[in-house]
């Protein structure tokens, strides 16, 4: 009998529910989704005690906090990998998740801004809000100066000179050897590497062979930098759509993050997990 799916506990407009949202499309994981209210809805405590949203119940496992739930997630579904091998690359990447998942969306979250209200002014309390989310935005600017890769920390795939190379070959024939290639032929920490790879090659103006039988091996050398988005990526997209559409964050003051917008916003996973996108938003009933 068929796993049962797993079970997404969250809301439309949370930042935290639509990153993991993003997480599971991105791993094509086939899971229902459950609009919940964790401040009105009694029985969500049965599911999560501290009752914060998401919460993530996978046959008789129940996770919650959206970190906790990709990590886990980057475990049991390790296509598409959401955390870089390279440690620097890891280290940063993890350094940008952290930051908003732990500087800037806490302090925009319900439980702080309603400790504002009957004190301060709807406007006053969204200044509040603003200054927490402009601090955390100028880190990462910061972070990624000079930065000119498409993603966070990630870019297009390239093709890397191997030395005394024999062979030029385009991306149509490298599509094939990838689906051709024995799985068992790559070393296992670089076992993410298979035909479902989204991969967009910069073809070559020399062919000199029309048939070219490469391992995964020999994938894994010429294929240097990955062309997805990584777990930063996955935190940051739903912050800077919250920071636009609900915040009014002037964006003009992070043109890094602004590009890094635009980059996600051509990418279906994210799209798909828009707010506005799930069932429990008000634009869908």
């Amino acid at each position: 009998m068929a796993a049962a799916k797993p079970i997404l506990y969250g809301a439309w407009i949370s930042s935290c529910s639509h990153r993991v949202r993003i997480a599971l499309n991105l791993k094509g994981v086939d899971y229902e989704y459950k609009a919940v209210n964790p401040r009105t809805d009694p029985d969500y405590e049965k599911i999560n005690p501290i009752k914060y949203i998401p919460a993530l119940v996978d046959g008789d496992f129940v996770l919650s906090d959206s970190l906790a739930i990709m990590l886990y997630l980057e475990d049991k579904y390790p296509q598409h990998p959401l955390v870089p091998k390279d440690i620097k690359t890891k280290g940063l990447d993890l350094q940008i998740a952290n930051i908003v998942c732990s500087s800037i969306q806490p302090l925009q979250g319900y439980g702080v801004i309603g400790l504002h209200e009957g004190r301060l002014s709807p406007d006053e309390s969204l200044e509040v809000v603003q200054r927490y989310i402009d601090k955390g935005f100028r880190a990462i600017e910061k972070l990624l100066d000079g930065c000119d890769s498409k993603y966070c920390v990630g870019d297009e795939v390239h093709l890397v000179c191997v030395s005394e190379p024999t062979h030029f070959f385009t991306d149509t024939c490298l599509m094939l050897c990838l689906d051709q290639s024995p799985r068992n032929e790559l070393p296992s920490q670089h076992d993410q590497i298979d035909s479902g790879l989204p991969i967009s090659l910069i073809s070559m103006s020399l062919l000199l062979l029309n048939v070219l039988v490469l391992t995964n091996l020999e994938l894994y050398i010429l294929i240097h930098v990955h062309s997805w988005p990584w777990q930063g990526d996955v935190c940051l997209a739903p912050q800077i759509h919250a920071a636009i559409n609900r915040f009014q964050i002037d964006m003009t003051k992070y043109p890094i993050l602004s590009r890094l917008h635009d980059a996600y916003m051509k990418i279906p996973a994210f799209q798909a997990a828009l707010p506005q996108n799930q069932p429990d938003a008000p634009s869908a009933k």
